[in-house]
């Protein structure tokens, strides 16, 4: 009896372990199909062919450029009432039209106003690559017959400060629609770049496909939500200049704008070249005429020459807010420097904040600075500036900020046998934040193109 009992209870746990190790090896086939769901398609998520993958391509392309050449004031009503524009029919699902024209859930957004780092965007163009408009479209997954592409539109959009916007703009607060009451000067209107990004779905209708939903990336549910001018996590700041190198590293791709930022390297080189080459004598008669009237200090920068290149070019916009534009200290004036020298080169690096009205850049060097006449004492300085250009055929400083004077103390190295030298920066001095034209800080953000100069 206890043998067969012995033989039963053998029997039971062999089979108990069985299934637990199918369940084990279950659960993990299933883990494993999930963890590798974002990646690898499955069997019904097969990637369309490639002849399907470019007529998809063209066709969010040419809904792209058709929803881009209206705007933004335009599509408040359809924002509004959820109707979708007849130009854009064509492009459209039947079952979307039919389902969700006239309905302000329906899943196509249209171009909006969005406000970003103080400023709102009120109308739109699109970038091109020689006439080609800078749409990248990517297969996602393809579901059910439903096939998701991600689609990145670059733009350059058109914006205003938001004090501005609200000035000229009507909220009407149930929709989270606008109206314009007032027209806005030209010369009020700024530029910058951006790329927006949306979630694009398709169906095959007639054997072609047409899109069922163009929603922006980050989608917020309900409309009036969605609709909310500050929502704009679909859409990120691009480089106003595009500073991309050739593959040899030879040049630029963009020659257009590298012959930009060259000349207005040039720009920034020339002042500072002025700058650093006044001796005391001439600091101090500067800095005096600063200290007594806009129209002499106008005058002795003329004379000295600080304000025109090599070309006898002017290279500065000096008016009667100096103080405010050029201040004593970005001068480089203060009553405790008589000479600097420079060592190394400039670093010029084009602020985020750049755009088409406000043209920042970041300047860094190294110089050596002796604070009386005669003295054999020099101290090393790292200096950080903030400076302004203007737009147009003719390029000059408008503003300049010294953001840090920071002392370079050269210590001896530990690990060196007292012959080596290694050098750290003292804590640095109160700090100037640079803003765009809403007032917004960039100082924190030094990404950005830079080159070093002689």
């Amino acid at each position: 009896m206890n043998k067969k009992l012995a033989t039963v209870m053998a029997v039971y746990l062999m089979t108990a372990v069985l299934i637990s190790g199918c369940s084990a090896s279950g659960d993990v086939q299933v883990a494993g199909n999930s963890s590798q769901s974002s990646s690898t398609p499955k069997a019904s998520q097969t990637a369309v062919g490639k002849q399907e993958d470019t007529e998809i391509k063209k066709l969010i392309s040419d809904y792209f450029v058709k929803l881009y050449s209206g705007y933004a004031l335009n599509y408040q009503k359809n924002l509004s009432t959820g109707s979708i524009p007849e130009d854009l029919k064509s492009f459209i699902a039947k079952r979307a039209v039919e389902e969700g024209n006239n309905n302000v859930e329906v899943g196509l957004n249209f171009p909006r106003f969005v406000g970003m780092n103080g400023v709102t965007m009120v109308s739109y163009k699109l970038l091109t690559d020689e006439k080609e408009p800078q749409i990248d479209s990517t297969f996602i997954e393809n579901m059910d017959g439903t096939v998701l592409y991600f689609v990145k539109v670059n733009l350059l959009a058109s914006c205003i400060p938001d004090s501005l916007f609200d000035a000229h703009f009507t909220l009407d607060p149930d929709t989270n629609t606008y109206q314009k009451t007032s027209d806005i000067a030209a010369e009020q209107v700024d530029s910058i770049k951006v790329q927006a990004k949306y979630d694009v779905e398709l169906v095959k209708e007639g054997g072609e496909y047409k899109i069922i939903r163009a929603r922006e990336s980050s989608f917020t549910p309900g409309a009036k939500t969605r609709l909310f001018r500050y929502n704009n996590d679909f859409i990120t700041r691009l480089p106003y200049l595009e500073l991309e190198q050739s593959e040899d590293k030879t040049g630029f791709v963009n020659k257009k704008d590298s012959e930009i930022y060259k000349g207005e390297c040039a720009v920034i080189t020339s002042f500072f070249d002025n700058i650093l080459s006044m001796d005391g004598e001439r600091r101090t008669l500067l800095s005096g005429s600063w200290d007594d009237s806009y129209s002499k200090f106008c005058l002795l920068a003329e004379t000295i020459g600080i304000n025109k290149d090599k070309d006898k070019n002017e290279i500065l916009l000096i008016d009667d807010k100096y103080k405010e534009t050029f201040p004593k200290e970005a001068l480089l004036l203060q009553n405790s420097v008589m000479s600097i020298k420079k060592t190394g080169d400039y670093t010029i690096t084009m602020h985020p904040a750049y755009s088409k009205l406000n043209r920042w850049y970041m300047v860094s060097f190294n110089g050596t600075v002796k604070k009386s006449i005669g003295s054999a004492y020099a101290q090393d300085y790292a200096f950080d500036f903030f400076i302004k250009l203007t737009e147009g055929k003719t390029t000059r400083i408008s503003n300049v900020k010294l953001n840090r004077m920071t002392p370079v103390v050269k210590t001896e190295s530990k690990e060196a046998a007292g012959s080596t030298e290694s050098t750290k920066t003292a804590a640095a001095s109160d700090s100037t934040a640079v803003s765009d034209s809403s007032g917004s800080s960039q100082a924190d953000n030094t990404a950005g193109n830079s080159v070093d100069v002689q």
